[in-house]
This record gives structure tokens, sequence and C-alpha cells, in this order.
């Protein structure tokens, strides 16, 4: 089978060569076996298992997604903490919750942005 000149260069590109003695070149074929990534069992599971911290449980439960509206948020996420009032042109207003923010333009979400 006859390959092409560029495939030819590629395999000539990729494959490893180093100086001989009395220079000459060679090219390096080192065994599978010695490489750490293809030993089996090179890869060790943690000594403790992994566990979220408190800090870091706020990221993974979910917040209000954008075009959500008012009544929506309230309903699935429940009362504000304080609601800021609307500033701007269009009103932007702002709700807080004890991990996250959530901003309005109107009366649909247009960002929640964690603590």
């Amino acid at each position: 089978m006859k390959h092409p000149p560029c495939f030819l260069l590629a395999c000539a590109l990729l494959t490893p060569v180093y100086p001989a003695a009395a220079g000459e070149w060679r090219y390096d074929k080192a065994p599978v076996a010695e490489s750490p990534a293809a030993e089996p069992g090179s890869m060790q599971a943690p000594a403790q298992p992994l566990t979220v911290s408190s800090a870091r449980r706020s990221y993974l439960e979910p917040v209000p997604s954008n075009n959500m509206t008012m009544e929506m948020v309230r309903a699935k996420f429940g009362q504000p903490n304080n609601e800021a009032a609307p500033v701007g042109s269009p009103p932007i207003n702002r709700w807080y919750y004890d991990e996250y923010t959530v901003y309005f333009e109107f009366d649909r979400v247009i960002i929640s942005v964690i603590n």
C-alpha cells in the first residue's frame, strides 16, 4: 500500500528520533509496558472518600433560571430575604436569598448570581 507524501511526512515528524553514537540517528522504540499510562493499576483510589463541603454545596443547588417570572421564582424558591427597589430603565430588580441574588428585568429573570 502506497501512502501519500503528507502521511509519510507526518509519520516522520511525529516519531521521536535521538542521535546515537557517531552521528547516527535511531527511532525511539520504548516498549509500551514501560509507559506509566499503560500500566494497569497505576491510578489509585483516594485515601478518603470525596465529599462536597457546605461552602461548595450551594453551587450544586439549583438557582432561578433565565426568563422565569417573579411569580415562578416565588413559587419554586420561596420568599426572598430582601428585595431591592427597581433601578434604571428598563427597571432592574434584585432579590436577595441566602446563597444567591436574582436579577430581574421587568418581571423576568436575567441572571442569578451565587453570593
